[in-house]
């Protein structure tokens, strides 16, 4: 009983650890995205060709 608990928290942490870090990827690449979006912009307003 207590080893199959066991099991099913460990089980838990991987899955709530794994959906973390693509939910951390995916957060950081829009934040990544954005700001090099929003430089290229700056750059393109701060100097008009």
């Amino acid at each position: 009983m207590f080893g199959k608990s066991l099991g099913e928290i460990f089980e838990i942490i991987g899955v709530v650890l794994s959906i973390g870090i693509v939910v951390f990827l995916l957060i950081w690449g829009l934040i990544s995205g954005l700001s090099g979006d929003m430089s290229d912009t700056f750059n393109n307003i701060q100097m008009p060709s």
